[in-house]
């Protein structure tokens, strides 16, 4: 009988114990919350305005099972911004949400393209739509949605959502910066309608600005940690197409930079509309996941393009140039080579001055080892106005663990480049005084700290080269950054990382023993175990 009073108790403790989680289960916060894209319905509004039914329908069915805090449309409401039946569907599609809190974007196709003119846009989704819903902050210019900002919070954290008109101009980058400066400790997020291409690149042609936009607002704030467009396709990674990229904001803070617009799923040229975009974040793992899915087809689509994983517990490395003998700028065809050269060139300057290429060395780069990189990237500071096109170039790293600094143009051209490289062409325009972020060079780090003798602090060096004459044979058809020995900013170089893995500890149990014999605690342990044996006699 003993026996049993003992094995019963200790199953008591046991049961009493789940039952304890189980109620600070129920406690917690849900396992995540949603942030809701409605990209580019212009082909909905205009062919299909039952799918974009679907989509906001499913929104506002799902709102609670997603704990949905916020939806946004990125903008191409409407494939003609003057055809009044798109505006009637899009405006009924979108009433669909019932008071959840949304916000608008006008696109290229709202506006008349190089016409500017939102005088639909203004007309069917006035600022007075909004004025009254949760989280309205305001809007600019008077009357008018096409910038504006909302505030919501997603667990613990404080979000400030602002959309930036695509083809924003001085009165708008003046309007958004006051605004996030007004809320410099809340998280920022920008929506505009064009911001990268599918290369990577900021987008900038087709009346979008993401160059204006980076320039004048997301490098020039220290609370932005995302940025979310569409205008682009994007089809499966195995064409070479990204979805999402890394920049590096003026606090040296990580913005995710996330592309969802149309989407070429089979990688044809005919895109697939009627999608929405999610963006999970679960806050027990602090980390966001992206998930693709067309409610009128019920598909979610899962290709690493449509659906990812993305969080900001990484490193953030920055390395400069750190003498005279460490950047230099070359022409091949003279040839020319310097040092000293105030500019850090690339492109086709005249046909005296053509294959302009320059080189960054990087003296100590501590980076683990064994770290995973994640993103990598130079930054460099215009000189000048350059805005001609078709500039043309690509990026490789020197390969050898001992790179030393510049001499001379026979050092130069003895020295071997990695296999990998990119190629950085249609180079955005450049604005003096701007700074500007190359593609990813990921390829080029990861194949640099694969050499066998690469170790931690070594030197890593970064080449800059009109490649093959690539760029258009036609004056001033390159870009000008700035050296060590101009005395401004000289090519920085950004490494994003992860830390090494480390094993997972083996799991363990904590257990709280009592042995109880007629109302008396006979034997007492608390411990922490691997594996757990009890035996209990009693004589």
């Amino acid at each position: 009988m003993k026996r049993k009073k003992i094995i019963a108790f200790i199953f008591l403790v046991i049961i009493a114990s789940s039952l304890c989680f189980t109620v600070q289960e129920n406690k917690a916060t849900p396992e995540y919350y949603t942030l809701v894209t409605i990209p580019d319905t212009q082909n909905l509004s205009k062919f299909y305005p039952e799918m974009f039914n679907a989509i906001t329908q499913w929104i506002t069915d799902n709102k609670e099972t997603e704990n949905i805090v916020f939806v946004a449309h990125t903008g191409d409401i409407v494939a003609d911004f003057n055809d009044m039946a798109q505006w009637d569907n899009a405006v009924y599609s979108m009433s669909l949400l019932g008071d959840m809190p949304f916000s608008v974007e006008a696109g290229n196709h709202d506006i008349g393209g190089s016409r500017h003119d939102y005088s639909f846009f203004d007309a069917y989704f006035p600022a007075s739509m909004f004025e009254d819903r949760d989280g309205f902050g305001g809007n600019y210019p008077e009357g008018t949605m096409g910038n504006s900002y909302f505030f919501f919070s997603i667990g613990t954290q404080n979000f400030i959502f602002m959309n930036v008109n695509c083809t924003a101009e001085t009165g708008a980058y003046e309007w958004v910066n006051s605004v996030l400066s007004t809320y410099p400790d809340k998280k920022a997020i920008i929506a505009t309608h064009g911001y990268i291409d599918n290369d990577g690149g900021l987008d900038w042609e087709d009346d979008v600005d993401g160059v204006g936009i980076w320039g004048n607002i997301v490098r020039q704030n220290n609370n932005i940690v995302m940025v979310l467009c569409a205008h682009n396709h994007v089809a499966p990674a195995s064409y070479g197409e990204v979805s999402y990229t890394l920049s590096i904001g003026s606090n040296d803070q990580i913005i995710y930079n996330l592309l969802a617009g149309h989407f070429n799923i089979n990688g044809g040229s005919s895109p697939v509309d009627g999608y929405l975009r999610l963006y999970r974040y679960y806050p027990a793992t602090d980390t966001w996941q992206a998930l693709l899915y067309c409610p009128a087809l019920d598909i979610w689509q899962t290709d690493s393009n449509y659906q990812f994983e993305f969080d900001y517990n990484l490193n953030v490395s920055k390395f400069v140039v750190v003498s005279s003998a460490d950047d230099c700028t070359l022409r091949y065809n003279e040839p020319y080579f310097s040092t000293t050269m105030n500019s850090f060139i690339c492109g086709f300057a005249a046909s005296s001055a053509k294959d302009y290429s320059a080189a960054a060395r990087y003296d100590s780069v501590n980076i683990p080892e064994d770290a995973e990189i994640i993103s990598a990237h130079l930054l460099l500071k215009s000189q000048v106005d350059s805005s001609l096109t078709k500039v043309n170039t690509r990026l490789r790293a020197e390969k050898d663990a001992g790179s030393i600094p510049f001499s001379d143009i026979t050092d130069f051209d003895a020295r071997t480049w990695t296999d990998a490289y990119v190629n950085w062409d249609d180079v955005c325009p450049w604005f003096a005084g701007k700074s500007y972020e190359s593609l990813n060079i990921k390829p080029l780090i990861d194949e640099v700290k694969s050499l066998g003798d690469w170790q931690s602090g070594d030197p890593i060096t970064i080449l800059w080269d009109d490649f093959q004459q690539r760029s258009y044979s036609l004056w001033n058809h390159q870009r000008y950054a700035s050296t060590y020995d101009s005395g401004n900013i000289p090519p920085v170089l950004y490494i994003i990382w992860r830390e090494p893995s480390v094993p997972p500890i083996p799991p363990t149990q904590i257990m709280d023993i009592n042995i109880i014999i007629n109302g008396d605690i006979v034997f007492h342990y608390g411990g922490i175990f691997d594996t757990i044996s009890i035996d209990i006699e009693v004589q």
